[in-house]
């Protein structure tokens, strides 16, 4: 077992370490690195995302800039250092916009967002929200629009009677589209809150049922 463990971590090695020719080779460098987040394996996402950043830096590829820029900040953010990630989520944005990229601009707007409902700036929160919704739904990245959705719903904004349930609904849709099984677990229980806070009790207990399923 230890053989094969030190297998492991040679194939990793070389491949931190094989040279970034293309956009191809930064973007697959980019989606190992987002996978890292989840298991809050930040020290390595962190890696992946530099040596991404150093080599579309070096290639002139600015989406993949803008990319490996907002991953540095989503690391920040995790790590709580909210002005580094805003820092790194502004810069990543003005890339972004500058060559209409939809997907990096949904994800500065999603970052900036996040770290605005955390610092308490709703209206920012809300706007960023908005913005990041509307350019995942450009990018046709249907997890990530289900997470700005809920991001929206986190900022408090003022909504007409229904329009929260609509937000939910369209984030459980959009995490199953994206295959976001986490996402859509985590949209299913505020909308069996919200089912049930009018009375729709078995709605809201099927809405339960669905996210223990996941």
């Amino acid at each position: 077992a230890a053989i094969l463990w030190l297998m492991v971590l040679g194939v990793w090695a070389i491949a931190q370490t094989k040279p970034l020719a293309t956009a191809q080779d930064i973007d697959a460098l980019l989606a190992e690195a987002r996978a890292l987040m989840p298991d809050l394996k930040l020290a390595e996402a962190k890696l992946a995302f530099d040596r991404a950043l150093e080599a579309a830096l070096r290639l002139g590829l600015l989406p993949q800039q803008a990319s490996a820029l907002c991953g540095i900040g989503q690391v920040h953010l995790v790590e709580a250092k909210y002005v580094e990630g805003r820092t790194f989520g502004l810069r990543c944005l003005e890339l972004a916009e500058q060559v209409g990229a939809p997907f990096p601009i949904g994800a500065a707007n999603d970052l900036l967002a996040h770290i605005a409902v955390l610092s308490v700036d709703f209206p920012e929160a809300q706007a960023r929200s908005r913005r990041a919704i509307a350019a995942f739904e450009a990018a046709g990245n249907r997890a990530g629009k289900a997470t700005a959705e809920l991001r929206l719903l986190n900022s408090r904004p003022q909504l007409a009677p229904g329009e929260a349930e609509r937000l939910l609904a369209n984030a459980v849709e959009d995490a199953r589209a994206g295959h976001d099984r986490t996402v859509e677990a985590t949209a299913l229980h505020p909308w069996a809150d919200a089912l049930f806070s009018r009375g729709a009790y078995d709605a809201a207990y099927d809405k339960l049922e669905q996210a223990r399923a996941i």
